[in-house]
């Protein structure tokens, strides 16, 4: 092929692809224009997507506030009021208990039977001749050593007794002689 036909050839491929190139630009100019129109709508589309999702959260997460956490709060806050009435109240009770005490001079004693202590208030320790001391526990032994030796079967069959009954709400009674600090009974 000579040089002449050579370049007459490709003249005319070029033509012809100019031509198809300008058929197909209206028609690429349209496309584009379409997707404009449409990717516009797409983020559009998104946008409120996003928007509807996040109404939505907060929406579920002020349900739940209000179901859930809000009266959680109040049966806490009730919870609160009737624990701090009960202390109030037990604060009372413990106020007219010590005065009584104090006003009949009454020696009074609890037992942890767990733990094997006792534990004696002021005015027994006091009417047994012992120093005061609210950190005065006496042990099983100690007491028992200071129990009258003839009241101690006695004290020892009434106490199992009583422990027995499994009536752990009821008052142990009996009559003892303790031993003062000084010796005698």
């Amino acid at each position: 092929i000579s040089d002449i036909e050579q370049d007459q050839s490709s003249e005319i491929l070029s033509n012809m692809q100019l031509t198809a190139i300008n058929d197909l630009l209206p028609q690429l100019n349209e496309a584009v224009q379409l997707h404009q129109v449409q990717g516009d709508r797409f983020a559009f589309k998104t946008k409120l997507l996003e928007l509807i999702i996040i109404i939505l959260s907060f929406a579920t997460i002020y349900a739940i506030w209000k179901t859930v956490f809000v009266p959680m709060r109040e049966k806490l806050d009730y919870y609160t009021k009737s624990s701090n009435n009960l202390q109030s109240n037990h604060e009372k009770e413990r106020r007219r208990l010590q005065l009584a005490l104090e006003g009949t001079a009454t020696g009074i004693w609890d037992w942890d039977i767990k733990v094997g202590y006792f534990i004696w208030n002021d005015v027994l320790q006091s009417i047994l001749g012992i120093e005061y001391s609210e950190d005065n526990y006496f042990t099983v032994e100690d007491f028992q050593d200071m129990l009258h030796p003839d009241d101690r079967e006695g004290f020892n069959a009434g106490i199992q007794s009583h422990l027995k009954s499994n009536n752990s709400g009821s008052q142990f009674y009996h009559q003892a002689r303790i031993r003062h600090a000084d010796g005698h009974y």
